[in-house]
């Protein structure tokens, strides 16, 4: 496999999707040929998964939501990810299995378990890069509360002891963990952005810079400023 693997974790209301845009559009407009993808979802098998794993009406213990997250990242990995890796492809992936070992975990399901059974669903297949979108639960409650437009799923509608619990499982997670890099996603959008580029420019070692001598970085910053404007227009 000739191309790269990136994934995007953090709590919820994190802003992850929201940069994971910007930085794909900036990495194509380069000439990057740029995957993007969720979990759950990505295939018609996994958005039906997702759909059902976020329903909150749907009662459903962690070990449930475990298999049901494997199965949509099992044929994730086979359907679309290791093909557009074998293509020299850049997938950049909302959540991969760092998610799972974070949110389903619990004293009966530890993460030693969880870990195998990833395994088993991924084929060993890890990230080239993962980034840690690192925001303070409040901040988080606060970013849900102005947003919702409905009474929220599964996951964004937990308690603050239970995102916060979240977040320090995210953080042990990277004391072992190489290649997962926190950010701080309390941090101005264009910021945000510009931290992850930096990650991002050192494992794909982009060296052709864009029109008019811009780096990805300087582009990325160019378009959340210009999405900016636009939505104070609206």
């Amino acid at each position: 496999m000739s191309g790269k693997l990136i994934t995007f974790e953090g709590g919820e209301a994190c802003g992850k999707s929201t940069a994971l845009e910007t930085i794909a559009g900036a990495l194509e407009a380069r000439g990057e040929t740029v995957l993007r993808l969720r979990e759950p979802g990505g295939t018609a098998f996994g958005e039906a998964m997702r759909t059902a794993i976020k329903d909150k009406t749907l009662p459903a213990t962690k070990l449930a939501q475990l298999f049901a997250f494997n199965a949509a990242r099992a044929q994730i990995i086979t359907e679309k990810i290791r093909p557009a890796l074998d293509r020299g492809e850049t997938v950049i992936c909302d959540r991969f299995f760092h998610s799972s070992i974070v949110y389903q975990q619990s004293p009966e399901l530890p993460a030693d378990t969880i870990v195998q059974m990833c395994d088993i669903a991924t084929g060993g297949l890890k990230p080239d890069l993962t980034i840690l979108f690192d925001l303070p639960a409040e901040v988080a409650a606060q970013r849900i509360a102005a947003s919702r437009q409905d009474v929220g799923d599964r996951f964004d509608s937990a308690d603050l002891a239970t995102m916060n619990g979240w977040r320090s499982e995210y953080l042990k997670l990277t004391e072992n963990c190489p290649y997962m890099k926190v950010i701080d996603a309390s941090a101005s959008r264009e910021k945000v952005v510009e931290a992850c580029m930096e990650h991002i420019e050192e494992v794909c070692q982009f060296s052709k810079p864009l029109a008019g001598g811009q780096t990805i970085t300087q582009s990325c910053g160019h378009r959340v400023r210009q999405a900016s404007r636009l939505r104070g227009r609206v």
